[in-house]
């Protein structure tokens, strides 16, 4: 699949959803609050990215805010089952930086820009501490309780499995390939957010085994 293609599936879905809600927004006057990616530069033309951008363009003639997010701590929550099994998988040389938000907190920050006025119309939200992703990793890691090998992975082949995954289901696939691209780049936001992301991963309750029958 190339990439115009790729792009193409996830605008059919994507940003005809964020248009239908802002043209509700501008048809009855509602402020919109619109949670949108914040990102390196370098970063904004991969489709995951546009998708966002595009609907936050539509929103300049609406009582509306965009609030651009980093990181989601549930992301990184994620990994823990794969690690509670003693490995994890990451991407690139573990260098590039960032500071992810607790979805908790982002949403007391929606709230709040919903209920300002006339504050900013793009707000940029991260959490309280910024870290490089090997840091992040070996959080995650030691969240598992138990001896975790972290794999790295190249970049490239982060990028041709992304490309592989469009194949297949490509709201997947690009997000993999997004996630690719950030395993380059830091991505850093003012710190909004208050809780921290080793607190939230020590909280995270193991999923429970099956029941045998």
């Amino acid at each position: 699949m190339s990439l115009s293609a790729a792009t193409s599936c996830r605008a059919a879905v994507d940003v005809p959803i964020g248009l239908s809600a802002v043209a509700h927004a501008r048809a009855t006057g509602a402020r919109l609050v619109y949670v949108a990616v914040h990102h390196p530069p370098a970063l904004r033309d991969c489709a995951y990215v546009d998708a966002h951008e595009q609907v936050a363009a539509a929103m300049h003639d609406v009582d509306g805010a965009v609030v651009r997010a980093t990181g989601f701590f549930s992301a990184f929550a994620a990994l823990l089952p794969v690690a509670r099994r003693g490995w994890l998988v990451d991407v690139g040389d573990g260098r590039a930086r960032t500071n992810p938000i607790c979805e908790h907190d982002l949403a007391e920050i929606v709230v709040d820009v919903a209920l300002g006025g006339d504050g900013p119309r793009d707000v940029a939200a991260g959490g309280p501490d910024v870290m490089s992703r090997r840091e992040i990793f070996e959080l995650v890691a030691a969240a598992a309780n138990r001896r975790v090998r972290i794999v790295r992975a190249p970049v490239w082949l982060a990028a041709m499995g992304g490309a592989a995954l469009s194949l297949v289901h490509s709201r997947i696939g690009q997000f993999a390939r997004f996630a690719a691209g950030l395993a380059r780049h830091d991505v850093i936001a003012p710190a909004l957010g208050t809780t921290r992301l080793a607190d939230y991963l020590q909280n995270v309750p193991p999923i429970p085994k099956p029941i045998a029958v």
